[in-house]
């Protein structure tokens, strides 16, 4: 059943009604994964985040004690809140977010122009440019430094907001058990391509082994980075931790499924825009792209009612 989360987190019934496939799979990749190599050799990002957590720790003992006194349980108690509620959350467009749910997939960007490529004809190097715009020479830089860099997926760091919505309105969250025990993931203080790539497209090596951290100092790694902020932003702490303008990236290979998702969350004016166009038109001709948006929508509604998914709707307060 969709349900409605107050600024409070608590949730209560929300009134209304309950409401491009896959062809082709990894193998068919092999021709249109990008080259993996960096200055010298591959870089195991997952394990340069393990290797950080003493360093991370020690730091978080420095920001802990550098903060006034006053402020220091409130840290303890936002870095606290994080480790127990600290999920990862995609955030996806209409129609990537009804591709999830009916077909039971989520494609990683070089998956996804395979497949591409392998439908139309076209070169996947091409389509890949025009994915990505602007940003495809750094985030190539940035696969090709590391080991599987080609199967990353991105995420980020929730405790609760409807995420980085410039990046869809449909924040898919996933549960706390996910990846399972034994899958790797490992979490960035920023955006990896603002925070750990040069403009020349070298890997910045050095701020990536300061700031990565494996799950178990996610929240050490959250603590530090908004120690200056955790009092005066006390109470408004999801979207700090995770909104348009900063977020902790989560990036991971571990395959997605429905079955992994905790929860769909959706902002509630981009709620109620959706169910106006679907249930409210009132006569009004709606043009292809909203219909096609529409379309996507009922499809989330149908999951939700048929139990695939939970759609939570976030109050804007």
């Amino acid at each position: 059943m969709v349900a409605f989360r107050s600024a409070k987190g608590d949730t209560h019934s929300l009134a209304g009604p309950k409401g491009p496939y896959s062809l082709f799979g990894l193998e068919s990749m092999r021709d249109h994964r990008p080259s993996v190599v960096t200055g010298n050799n591959p870089v195991d990002l997952f394990q340069i985040a393990a290797d950080n957590a003493g360093r991370l720790e020690a730091e978080f003992r420095r920001v802990a004690a550098d903060r006034p006194a006053a402020d220091r349980p409130l840290l303890q108690t936002f870095a606290d809140e994080v480790a127990a509620h600290g999920r990862i959350s995609i955030n996806m467009r209409p129609w990537i977010a009804a591709d999830f749910v009916q077909n039971d997939r989520y494609q990683n960007m070089y998956q996804a122009v395979a497949e591409a490529s392998a439908l139309s004809g076209r070169n996947s190097d091409e389509l890949l440019q025009e994915r990505l715009g602007k940003y495809y020479a750094l985030r190539l830089a940035f696969d090709r430094a590391f080991d599987h860099g080609d199967r990353f997926r991105y995420g980020a760091l929730n405790i609760g907001s409807a995420g980085t919505r410039q990046y869809g309105i449909f924040c898919i969250v996933f549960r706390g058990d996910f990846p399972p025990p034994g899958e790797q993931v490992a979490y960035l203080k920023t955006d990896s391509l603002k925070g750990y790539v040069a403009a020349d497209g070298t890997l910045e090596e050095a701020a990536l082994r300061r700031d990565a951290a494996g799950p178990a100092q996610r929240h050490i790694l959250a603590a530090i980075k908004h120690a200056g902020d955790v009092t005066r932003r006390a109470g408004r702490w999801p979207d700090m931790v995770c909104g348009e303008d900063t977020y902790i990236e989560a990036i991971f290979i571990t395959e997605v499924t429905t079955a992994t998702v905790a929860e769909v969350r959706v902002l509630e004016r981009d709620y109620r825009d959706l169910w106006n166009l679907c249930f409210a038109a009132h006569g009004r001709t709606a043009s292809e792209e909203e219909k096609a948006i529409a379309f996507d929508f009922l499809s989330l509604l149908r999951a939700d009612r048929a139990g695939v998914i939970q759609i939570r709707v976030v109050s804007d307060a």
